[in-house]
C-alpha cells in the first residue's frame, strides 16, 4: 500500500498513527506471555514504556536508545527486543511510527470524520451516486465553515447527545 500511495502521490509524507503503534507493539507483550508481568512488575512496564517512547526520539537517536535500553534484557524481554528490532528497525519502518516534531500522532481526526461520514450515509453500502452527493455535501459544508473561519464568524455547532 505505501509504495501505491507514494506513486500516486508523490511526495507525500505518509505517517504511522503512534497509538496503532503501540496497540501492536502491546499485543506482542501479550503475545509472548509477558501480559501478567506487564501488568505485576513495575521493571518490565517501565522497560516496555520506555521502548515505546523512543518514537519520540529524533530517528537517528532511535537505534542507539533501543539498543542500550535492550543490552541487560533476557527472556521474554530480550524477545521483545528482538521482534521491535527486525520489525520496527529496519530503515523504511522507521520513520513511519517515528513522532519527533509531529504534531498529529494519531489518526482519530480522521476516525472521528469517517465516523461521521457513516452516520450521515445511514446505511453501510452506498451506491456511487449517493456516495458522490455525499462527498459534495461534506465539501459545501467544508467550504462553509472555512470561510466563517477566514472571516471569524464561525457558529458554535451543539450536538444533542440524547
Amino acid at each position: 500500500l505505501i509504495p501505491a500511495l507514494q506513486g500516486t502521490f508523490p511526495g507525500v509524507n505518509i505517517q504511522g498513527c503512534y497509538f496503532h503503534f503501540c496497540q501492536a507493539v502491546l499485543r506482542k507483550v501479550t503475545d509472548l506471555g509477558m501480559r501478567t508481568s506487564y501488568i505485576h512488575e513495575v521493571a518490565t512496564k517501565k522497560k516496555v514504556k520506555m521502548l515505546l517512547a523512543t518514537a519520540f526520539l529524533p530517528p537517528h537517536d532511535v537505534p542507539v536508545a533501543v539498543e542500550l535500553l535492550g543490552r541487560d534484557a533476557t527472556g521474554s524481554i530480550a524477545a521483545l527486543f528482538n521482534y521491535f528490532r527486525v520489525e520496527w528497525m529496519p530503515p523504511d519502518r522507521l520513520p513511519l511510527w517515528n513522532v519527533y516534531n509531529v504534531n498529529i500522532r494519531t489518526n482519530n481526526d480522521l476516525e472521528g470524520w469517517h465516523f461521521k461520514m457513516n452516520r450521515l450515509a445511514g446505511k453501510r453500502h452506498l451506491g456511487f451516486y449517493e456516495l458522490l452527493q455525499l462527498l459534495i455535501d461534506e465539501q459545501g459544508s467544508t467550504e462553509t465553515l472555512i470561510q466563517q473561519v477566514t472571516s471569524r464568524r464561525v457558529t458554535a455547532s451543539v450536538t444533542d447527545k440524547n
